[in-house]
């Protein structure tokens, strides 16, 4: 099958070559016609380099663009020495360098494209000299925008709010160790002179770290001052009385803003406490102060619940849930055993269920279950797991209606790939039976449709990426014809669900290059060419 498949490749490449403006109803033979259907598309994106040049995983690795047409990658192909950052069509054509002239000793640190795709904010050392600064430039090239401001030092990391607008960073002294002492605002253009977030905690404030509301408003962070403390603070990007002491306590470890933007929930010590962001002064709710270990929180969705993870004083283990705003408490996870630990947990988009791991049938076997944020309704996910077995990991579809899971449910030690419906069901096997191949993981559509994943199931030597519907059925290969010592190192699905872009040595050992697989080519394509 991979072997028509390059024969299909080839023809279109050829085609392409030819560089006429006309529109070709594409049949390019009717013996081809297996190829409708599942067989993917597969073209190499990251064009010809040089023997010592790839694609760099580092710093980000390749990013796709929100609106599905542009990956956006790091490499040294102009360079040897030094990884550039490049854009190309996600269906390839004309690579395109984003960053200015980098000296020896340089490089690109870190980049993020803004959520609505048009812009690449990213953070470089340009000059060589150990110091970072960030830069803006528009996702089709030209004028490179430097944000600079009131700081000695160097931009230490970066933030873009989810409207796209401004970004937030954080700038570090050049002590020994180096403090990160400020932190700015700006538009994402970089047209503006960065606004300073925390000047008025003055000369002693130490940033320890901070984030952005979904709804663009807020941001938050902790700090200390001459108390070495940490304290939580927040920054209205619209207001005009900007800075707001929202904890009025010391000590805060840590921090989440609720989904949607109206409350934080921050833990001090082994208490779990949420504030008002929608008005001052702050309105401060207890949600937990039973002495115990706290180990992990998360608030729903919808910010109605906040999840909980404890160890009491008796070293029992609990999940639990609470009204974000304050309220009673739910047992997600009832009746443990005194053995019981409790793994990952994670909640449903639709804010209805909480999905965790835990030891609870038999000690030391990590089985999934699935309960109602509210409680009342424990599903056991997994299936029979052999003597030995265990639940790994899982991820729950954008939908909620599914949870994908890795488990040695039916061999010890070899690794499977299994779904079954959230509120409970039964589990279907997703990769084909196997006494030793593995599955090393998986992601799923943002369609919820259909599951990609890593295993060597066609050859143990070698690891590649198949996809499977996520409710069961049959798995194809989604890469091309690998080399014998080759693998797939990583990939990435688009928004839209129809292509996954692919990093391998497919087809030089440890050379590393990017190939787009576009799902669901059918023989018959309309396809312009220009």
């Amino acid at each position: 099958m991979m072997h028509r498949q390059r024969i299909w490749n080839n023809a279109l490449s050829w085609i392409c070559n030819k560089k006429k403006g006309i529109l070709l109803a594409l049949v390019l033979c009717l013996g081809l016609s297996s190829l409708a259907g599942a067989t993917p598309l597969i073209m190499k994106i990251s064009g010809d380099m040089s023997d010592l040049s790839d694609v760099s995983e580092l710093s980000g690795g390749f990013q796709l663009t929100s609106d599905n047409q542009k990956v956006v990658f790091l490499s040294n192909r102009d360079n040897v020495e030094i990884p550039e950052l490049f854009v190309v069509p996600v269906k390839g054509g004309t690579i395109l360098k984003l960053n200015q002239t980098i000296a020896s000793g340089g490089k690109i640190a870190d980049y993020k494209i803004t959520p609505d795709g048009t812009r690449v904010i990213y953070l470089a050392d340009v000059s060589g000299d150990e110091t970072t600064e960030l830069y803006s430039v528009s996702i089709t090239g030209g004028t490179i925008a430097s944000f600079s401001g009131e700081w000695t030092g160097y931009v230490k990391d970066f933030l873009i709010t989810p409207d796209s607008q401004k970004v937030v960073f954080s700038t570090n002294n050049l002590a020994t160790p180096p403090l990160t002492k400020k932190l700015f605002v700006a538009p994402v253009t970089g047209t503006e002179d960065p606004i300073s977030i925390a000047q008025e905690l003055g000369v002693n404030a130490v940033i320890l770290d901070y984030d952005i509301s979904d709804n663009s408003n807020w941001v938050v962070f902790r700090a200390t001052g001459i108390d070495p403390d940490p304290k939580l603070y927040g920054f209205d990007l619209h207001a005009a009385s900007n800075l707001a002491d929202l904890a009025g306590i010391d000590k805060i470890d840590s921090f989440k803003i609720a989904p949607l933007s109206q409350r934080v929930v921050y833990a001090s010590g082994y208490n779990l406490y949420s504030v008002d962001l929608s008005g001052l002064p702050v309105d401060r709710q207890v949600l937990w102060t039973t002495p115990s270990t706290l180990h992990a929180y998360a608030v729903t969705p919808n910010s109605v619940y906040t999840v909980f993870k404890v160890t009491l004083a008796d070293s029992s283990v609990n999940l639990l849930s609470i009204p974000t705003a304050g309220g009673g408490l739910y047992y997600p996870a009832p009746s443990l055993p005194t053995w019981a630990s409790i793994g990952t947990f994670s909640i449903t988009p639709n804010s209805e269920r909480i999905v965790f791991i835990v030891d609870r049938d038999a000690e030391d076997q990590n089985e999934l279950f699935s309960n109602q944020t509210t409680g009342d309704d424990l599903q056991k996910l997994n299936g029979d797991l052999v003597e030995g077995g265990d639940v790994y990991s899982f991820k729950i579809s954008p939908n909620s209606q599914d949870v994908v899971y890795l488990a040695d449910q039916a061999i010890d030690n070899v690794i499977e790939l299994f779904s079954n419906s959230t509120p409970g069901g039964s589990w279907v096997r997703l990769n084909p039976i196997s006494t030793s191949a593995r599955v090393t993981d998986f992601a799923i559509s943002p369609d919820s449709a259909f599951v990609v994943y890593t295993s060597n199931q066609d050859l143990l030597s070698m690891y590649e990426i198949f996809y499977a519907p996520i409710s069961g059925g049959k798995s194809y290969q989604l890469n091309d014809t690998i080399l014998v010592e080759g693998d797939v190192e990583s990939y990435k699905i688009s928004a839209d669900s129809k292509k996954i872009v692919y990093l391998a040595d497919q087809e030089v050992f440890e050379k590393y290059e990017l190939f787009t697989s576009i799902l669901g080519m059918a023989t018959f394509m309309p396809v312009v060419m220009k």
